[in-house]
């Protein structure tokens, strides 16, 4: 409705707003991971200022639970990686005994 400019800083990105009165601003904006990322903050905060009166803002919380939740193994998904019980396992040597003696 009335943001004036955006500014996207490393770890941050600022929206600016002409005013910031009782009524609801609602907008969207996409953000893209380009490095693989796993058990981040649970929690995030977001700030609304006036673009002319910066102290006048409303500060909020918000919470990304599909990226705290994801584990590294669900991130990386290699199977080098030394980390990941799923893609990098060593087949184990009871297993191994079975397979042999019901070929033999």
């Amino acid at each position: 409705r009335n943001l004036r400019e955006a500014e996207n800083w490393p770890g941050q990105i600022n929206f600016g707003f002409d005013y910031v009165d009782f009524d609801p601003i609602c907008f969207e904006f996409q953000a893209k991971r380009w490095i693989p990322v796993a058990n981040m903050s649970r929690y995030y905060e977001v700030r609304a200022y006036e673009w002319f009166e910066p102290g006048n803002m409303n500060r909020s919380i918000y919470t990304l639970r599909n990226l705290f939740a994801l584990d590294i193994c669900q991130v990386c998904g290699s199977y080098q990686c030394p980390y990941c019980p799923y893609y990098s396992h060593a087949t184990l040597l009871a297993q191994s005994t079975i397979i042999i003696l019901s070929i033999l």
